[in-house]
């Protein structure tokens, strides 16, 4: 138990990141039809079906969650790649309808969560 909690210390910005993606998901899996009303989802939407990409947003960070309390980080290295792609997947559907002419600010905080993402790949030991 002792080690959980020193891992929960120790890796707190991949805490918060792997919580993000999780909550994130399992808000879209709460709001059926969110992604399908809202415009600047419409890419995401058109490549696959917004429940399937909220299952595995959910998916991802429960996953990752698991996967540092437990120390598996062998899984855990290919699961913040996949955290990374499927925030890339928002980032290029809002900066494409950024680009097309309806504006938000979206891709802006999922371009410095991606970021974040990417830098704790980085540096993360997985050993």
């Amino acid at each position: 138990m002792k080690a959980i909690w020193v891992r929960i210390r120790t890796q707190t910005f991949s805490l918060i990141l792997a919580s993000q993606t999780l909550l994130f998901g399992v808000f879209l899996l709460a709001h059926q039809d969110f992604m399908a009303t809202k415009t600047v989802y419409q890419p995401l939407t058109d490549l696959m079906d917004d429940q399937v990409i909220a299952s595995i947003m959910a998916g991802i960070g429960f996953l990752n969650i698991l996967c540092l309390l437990t120390g598996k980080n062998r899984v855990r290295r290919w699961v913040v790649i996949a955290m990374a792609f499927m925030w890339a997947l928002f980032f290029a559907a809002f900066f494409s309808q950024e680009l097309g002419g309806h504006p938000n600010s979206g891709w802006i905080f999922i371009l410095g969560l991606n970021t974040a993402i990417l830098y704790e790949a980085a540096t993360e030991d997985f050993r």
